[in-house]
């Protein structure tokens, strides 16, 4: 980069001082490219019918090709709304094309992907761990379920209306091997085979009390007493609840992380003892509304609340 003249003083300069290398990281300019293609048709006389050679620079019965159809698929699943989709592609490349174009690009490319998302659902079913979840979303207006089968390897999601056991009986099977991991919401009931419990849910439990009594909320292995963020009467029994049922999952967590696997025999053991202390622990009959409500939840989660002791692969959340 050369220079002639001071930028300060306007001064004439000499021969350079030095020089150093800088890095610049900059993006090429995009631009259409319309690739014209020669497509040679020809008759066979066995089928009776026109036969031609299929090209892989476009997608089948689309104009467009299979990058540009990529980044309109990375676009929607980035979460934009097919309307942005266009003003994005308008902007950053001057393509002007349709919403329906752009609804009927990626449907066809879904329906391209159909034997790779199968795949990925055979993952699934194969995995040791499978940790689901559902998430409320608005397809057409309408309340519908996102719901996510995730594994070490894969995730696989499914749309569906109903946030129901039909689902997860569907996409896992009653009697699906191997463990999954899961908040406490009833679909999952369905499961016949190993499950556990996700402690980041419980914990929401707790939270949600604290926050009603200007508590704090605290994580799920916390030891740290409560810190009051209003005056008033702060519920001692829950308090004490929550710090109890805290330290036994810490507890647990850390005796999990340091016991040699699979010892299992030892994990056994070990996973009756925690429960017999959640049983101890339990009111399910308080005074305390809500210690009662979570104490009765525990109670009915029981078989699966320790699974990740009994299993050392199995996470805690």
């Amino acid at each position: 980069m050369p220079l002639e003249k001071c930028p300060d003083c306007h001064r004439e300069l000499g021969d350079p001082a030095d020089t150093y290398e800088r890095f610049v990281t900059e993006l090429i300019p995009a631009y259409l490219w319309v690739l014209k293609i020669l497509v040679r048709r020809y008759w066979c006389r066995h089928c009776h019918r026109f036969v031609q050679a299929e090209t892989d620079r476009a997608i089948p019965g689309r104009q467009f090709g299979p990058r540009l159809a990529s980044t309109l698929v990375l676009l929607s699943m980035m979460g934009l709304p097919v309307r942005r989709i266009q003003e994005t592609v308008a902007a950053m490349i001057g393509l002007e094309v349709s919403v329906g174009a752009i609804q009927g690009l990626l449907e066809a490319s879904a329906e391209r992907l159909g034997p790779e998302y199968d795949a990925l659902h055979q993952e699934v079913l194969r995995a040791h761990l499978v940790q689901p979840d559902e998430t409320s979303m608005r397809v057409g207006g309408e309340n519908w379920w996102a719901w996510s089968f995730a594994t070490e390897l894969a995730a696989y999601y499914e749309l569906d209306p109903s946030r129901g056991q039909a689902v997860v009986e569907r996409v896992l099977g009653a009697d699906f091997p191997g463990t999954v991991v899961s908040d406490d919401w009833c679909g999952y009931n369905v499961l016949r085979g190993k499950r556990g419990v996700c402690w980041i849910h419980i914990n929401r439990h707790l939270q949600a009390v604290e926050v009603a009594h200007g508590i704090e909320p605290r994580g799920p292995r916390s030891l740290a007493p409560p810190k009051y963020l209003r005056r008033g009467h702060p519920p001692t029994t829950f308090v004490r609840f929550a710090a109890e049922l805290r330290a036994l999952l810490r507890e647990a967590v850390e005796w999990s992380d340091t016991t040699p696997a699979p010892a299992t025999a030892l994990r056994e053991r070990q996973t009756a003892a925690y429960e017999a202390r959640v049983r101890a622990l339990s009111a399910p009959d308080s005074s305390d509304e809500d210690v009662g409500r979570i104490s009765r939840n525990l109670l009915k989660r029981m078989p699966h609340l320790f699974e990740f002791v009994r299993d050392p692969r199995i996470p805690w959340h």
